[in-house]
Parts: C-alpha cells; structure tokens; sequence
C-alpha cells in the first residue's frame, strides 16, 4: 500500500523529471472515478497519483530483478 505520508503533499511545482514518457490506457468509468476521488483525496493530480502507485508497487520491481515470474491473466 502506498504510504499516506508520500500523498498528503498538495499540488505544488513538480520537480523537473525529465524525460517523461506518455502512458495511455482505457479503464472502465467507475476505475476512472475511483483514482479520481483518490487523486483528490491526497491533493494530488491523477498523473502523480499513478506514479505513486506504480512505485510503490513491490512486485514490478521484484520482476524486474529476476528474482520473481510475473503471470498475467488476460481477459
């Protein structure tokens, strides 16, 4: 889970994170409104709100290391 500390910081100037990459997908609405409420909740914009998320995430570093197999079920 992500710490609500690394959250609660308001919209301020971002550092300069140079080069940015555009990440694109399609969610269903009530996914959209839900990262929406919590992008809102924390005071952030729902772009940091997903860089947050996504560091936090233990296991896409595990995977990136070799030390774990990452299985995705698709639809």
């Amino acid at each position: 889970m992500v710490a609500s500390a690394e959250l609660t910081h308001g919209k301020g100037p971002r550092p300069n994170r140079r080069p940015h990459r555009l990440l694109q997908g399609r969610v269903q609405p009530g996914i959209k409104e839900r990262a929406e409420r919590g992008a809102a909740a924390r005071g952030v914009s729902i772009t940091r709100y997903l860089e947050l998320l996504i560091e936090a995430d233990e296991l896409a570093d595990a995977a990136g290391t070799g030390d774990m197999e990452l299985r995705l079920r698709t639809a």
